[in-house]
């Protein structure tokens, strides 16, 4: 049987949770965006942008395993 977690290390758990909760938030936000502009260029250019390999690095390795 697990041993209770103190007080102080729960405090840290919690806090990692929402500190991770915040990160996810923000990143969503940059994706819509960056959907967004990927649109705007495509309908700009007639024709479908070309996703770069550090854009789904950051965007979409990192995190969570969000999708183009």
């Amino acid at each position: 049987m697990e041993q209770p977690i103190s007080p102080a290390r729960m405090r840290l758990v919690k806090e990692a949770i929402q500190a991770q909760e915040q990160y996810l938030k923000k990143l969503e936000r940059i994706r819509k965006e960056w959907k967004r502009i990927i649109e705007e260029e495509d309908r700009n250019s007639g024709q479908r942008t070309e996703v770069s390999a550090l854009e789904r690095k950051y965007l979409f390795e990192y995190g969570d395993l969000g999708t183009l």
